[in-house]
């Protein structure tokens, strides 16, 4: 059989082209597919939130809840609140004296000559000055014996014991033995008694000041025995 040379559609044609002049495209044919660059390219439509044209601020995202708060970054910070200012402690109330025994201010009469006199004798034998407080010694006298020289306490315990106490300090014979300075052992004499009696006290409470009756009279509360 001779050879036959066929000729067949070429399963591939070339596309239409349309002539550059004709000012078309394939979008402008009727009917048209629009598929591949020919096609326009759009996007969804997105909701844009209005912008205030006024002051050109714009809206603030606020999280609330457990995700806290986003705060305006312009928005002023808070001002710590200022502490309430202390209130100065109180001044310590002046120690009011025992009705009966106005503190003797200046330590005169009688009584006083004898506290001075006794207060002389002990700074030459070593005491300071303030050591002796004069006023204290006359607390202590108003008290144990209204200033009498012979004032005999038969009544206490230690009157029970055999042993009373004496004299314008009211101490009792073995104390002022004890405490008694040398030329000075007359337990009636009042500068004698005084004289024993602020050396016991000192050497007990350390100085007159802390004597419990002078402290609880100072303060307003009636007398101890010292």
């Amino acid at each position: 059989m001779a050879d036959f040379i066929g000729f067949t559609r070429d399963p591939f044609p070339a596309p239409s082209r349309l002539p550059r002049s004709s000012g078309q495209s394939r979008t402008d044919i009727p009917g048209a597919p629009v598929t591949g660059l020919d096609a326009p390219v759009t996007s969804p439509p997105v909701a844009m939130p209005p912008a205030d044209r006024g002051t050109g601020a714009r809206d603030t995202l606020v999280l609330t809840g457990s995700q806290g708060t986003s705060a305006d970054p312009t928005a002023a910070a808070p001002q710590p609140v200022p502490a309430p200012p202390e209130s100065a402690p109180a001044p310590a109330p002046t120690p009011k004296l025992h009705p009966e025994m106005p503190d003797a201010p200046e330590v005169k009469g009688q009584v006083g000559k004898w506290i001075h006199e006794a207060k002389k004798i002990l700074v030459k034998h070593g005491m300071h000055p303030r050591q002796v407080d004069a006023r204290a010694i006359a607390i202590m006298i108003h008290h144990e014996s209204r200033g009498n020289p012979r004032a005999v306490n038969n009544w206490d315990y230690n009157a029970q014991i055999g042993t009373p106490s004496i004299g314008i300090m009211q101490t009792i014979r073995p104390t002022f033995n004890r405490y008694k300075l040398k030329g000075h052992g007359d337990i009636y004499n009042p500068v004698h008694n005084i004289i024993a009696g602020v050396r016991y006290a000192i050497d007990r409470y350390g100085s007159l000041d802390q004597v419990p009756g002078v402290r609880a009279t100072r303060r307003g509360r009636p007398y101890q025995g010292y």
